[in-house]
């Protein structure tokens, strides 16, 4: 059954009066919108699993003794976003209301998507978050009774495939508090380019940096006025991309030949109607199931660029 006939099997969904058109409409939007927002996606290649898994085998790679643990699993974080409609916006025949809110809420989903699998998980405060950041009040995570922090793919790298620690898969370039820092992000990326390397890793090769940086790879270098990232892109794959999921002065490159990392997807984000209120207001989420999966955590160099 295709996504569509799946939503439209949802049960949940008889409990709104919208034709399978109105549906059809709302989901296309939630799409469109996820798509548009989402950076990790577009680099980082999508494993799908069933719908009704919670758990994936980590298959993590030891570079040592060439060998795959296929027995270890990590849990399938659920990430859901809600808003709330009243009984004339369901009703509205365009949906205009219902499409506006459904969008945002999309938004978000994505927003959080690339914190949770850049940053990672925390479990803080009796709830799951991305490392680093506070959740909206409209959003939460679930991750079943694993406890455990989660690794993002910008994360500290904790080489446990890689063996000795001969390279710290992470480059620091101090700013000196300057803005115009683009030249200092030029030689951290030659350098993670051969700490990657040195750990086997050749490329393809993909650049996500956070405001700052991003904003200083395009800020030319005086006097020559020559951008930053005209020197980058060429050792890229794909042109720099930018993330508010890191933090401002920071970056990640990583490799992706032969899929070191990738996204375990089992629910991509679907709208689910969840209840009628007592103030005859509709609840509704947008959610979806997915984790990124590092199998081999050496793909990646962090980069830090601190005043």
């Amino acid at each position: 059954m295709d996504q569509e006939g799946a939503h439209m099997g949802d049960a949940q969904r008889l409990g709104v009066d919208w034709t399978q058109q109105q549906w059809g409409t709302i989901d296309a939007a939630v799409a469109s919108e996820v798509k548009r927002v989402r950076v990790v996606e577009r680099m980082i290649p999508t494993t799908k699993v069933g719908a009704n898994d919670k758990t994936v085998a980590v298959d993590r790679i030891d570079a040592l003794t060439r060998t795959i643990d296929d027995v270890t699993t990590i849990p399938l974080p659920e990430i859901s976003v809600r808003f709330l409609l009243d009984k004339q916006q369901v009703q509205q025949p365009e949906l205009t209301r219902a499409l506006s809110l459904a969008r945002r809420a999309a938004s978000d989903f994505a927003r959080i998507e690339d914190e949770v699998l850049l940053r990672g998980l925390a479990f803080v405060a009796n709830a799951y978050r991305p490392d680093g950041r506070a959740l909206p009040r409209h959003a939460d995570i679930q991750r079943g009774q694993d406890r455990a922090d989660y690794d993002g793919l910008a994360g500290s790298a904790r080489n446990v495939a890689y063996g000795p620690r001969r390279q710290s898969h992470q480059v620091v370039n101090a700013t000196g508090g300057v803005s115009d820092y683009g030249h200092l992000i030029v030689s951290a990326v030659a350098e993670a380019i051969v700490i990657l390397e040195a750990a086997g890793h050749m490329g393809p090769y993909h650049l996500i940096l956070g405001r700052d940086a991003f904003i200083a790879a395009l800020t030319p270098n005086a006097p020559t006025l020559v951008l930053p990232k005209d020197q980058i892109e060429p050792l890229l794959a794909s042109p720099i991309r930018r993330s508010p999921a890191l933090d401002a002065e920071e970056g990640v490159l990583v490799s992706v030949g032969g899929d070191p990392a990738d996204r375990v997807v089992a629910v991509e984000p679907t709208l689910r109607f969840i209840e009628t209120t007592a103030q005859d207001q509709y609840r509704f989420r947008v959610y979806g199931v997915l984790a990124m999966r590092r199998k081999e955590p050496e793909a990646a160099v962090r980069l830090l660029f601190p005043p």
